[in-house]
């Protein structure tokens, strides 16, 4: 605000020719026209980290996002197979206890006889 009030009293003394320029008000325009220009270059890197934070986040949502639609798929033909192999296991057991019990049958039918 200060430098803006100043530059402007320097273009008022240059414009009108009232005044005297003094060599120190020249110098202080300068620096604070640097300054503000180095400000304005942070800005932009600081813009373009932004960007290119956000492009690197995207991409690696998207990266997450599909390895857990594969998992989920993985995960999906594990629990079929789980109740396939449980159902099995069912039938097995049926049958297996379907054949102890003729076998305890078939051994009492042999001992009766």
């Amino acid at each position: 605000m200060k430098e803006a009030f100043h530059e402007r009293k320097i273009y008022m003394c240059v414009a009108t020719g009232v005044g005297t320029l003094l060599p120190l008000t020249v110098h202080c325009l300068i620096v604070c026209r640097m300054k503000h220009k180095m400000i304005e270059r942070v800005h932009e890197a600081a813009r373009d980290f932004r960007r290119a934070t956000n492009r690197t986040m995207v991409n690696t949502t998207k990266r997450t996002i599909a390895e857990n639609a594969a998992i989920e798929v993985q995960l999906s033909k594990m629990s079929e197979k789980t109740a396939e192999v449980h159902h099995d296991n069912k039938n097995l057991r049926r049958y297996v206890t379907v054949q102890k019990h003729q076998v305890c049958v078939t051994t009492a039918n042999g001992l009766v006889a």
